[in-house]
């Protein structure tokens, strides 16, 4: 009889053994902490769907080389997430914008000057006659590269840098034909002038 309790108490005290080895290594396995593992240890291969969290990432850890291409799409960024500071120099072309995106309420005012708005400008000249003092010269038909039937056109003269008589004005201009417009100067200077060309521009622009 002591011999079959020897036996049983023995085998409790390997049974408990074993259990307490158990809790052991699962304590170990418990206190993993990071600085325990190796770099790199932790491959992509090894971590399940969705185990990284969005909350487990710390702020600036993922950066743009680490998106592939064409990752984040618009349902993967919330309302109002890209900011104007968040965009690079020239990042928004043309072909990004929708059609009607752009308004006038989306343009700073005197951002824009007619070239930026025009279909067509170009750099025409009119050589008139000798004008008197106080007398006025139409060019007649004078063609506007780019102009086409339908077309508006808005003529300006150029600065006096350019070649403009100091002592003329334009006095006005409207169209001939298709493609030309008529344009009257005027001398209110204090001599006759004769010059040999008045430069304008015209700009032209599309109303259909």
């Amino acid at each position: 009889m002591a011999t079959k309790r020897s036996a049983g108490s023995a085998a409790a005290i390997v049974l408990l053994a074993g259990l307490l080895g158990m809790g052991e290594t699962t304590a170990a396995v418990k206190k993993i902490a990071t600085r325990d593992l190796k770099d790199r240890a932790v491959t992509a291969k090894k971590l399940a769907r969705g185990a990284v969290k969005t909350k487990k990432l710390a702020d600036g850890a993922v950066t743009t080389p680490k998106l592939a291409d064409g990752a984040v799409t618009t349902p993967k960024l919330a309302d109002g997430a890209v900011t104007t500071p968040k965009l690079a120099d020239g990042a928004v072309g043309t072909g990004k914008l929708a059609d009607g995106a752009v308004t006038g309420a989306k343009v700073a005012d005197g951002s824009l000057d007619p070239a930026d708005i025009a279909e067509a400008v170009s750099d025409i000249s009119f050589n008139p006659p000798n004008i008197n003092v106080g007398a006025c010269a139409n060019s007649g038909d004078l063609g506007v590269p780019g102009l086409s039937d339908g077309d508006a056109v808005l003529v300006i003269p150029r600065r006096y840098e350019d070649g403009w008589p100091v002592d003329f004005v334009l006095d006005g201009y409207g169209p001939t034909g298709p493609v030309s417009v008529n344009v009257r100067v005027c001398n209110y200077g204090l001599v006759p002038a004769d010059v040999p060309s008045v430069p304008l521009r015209a700009f032209v622009f599309d109303l259909g």
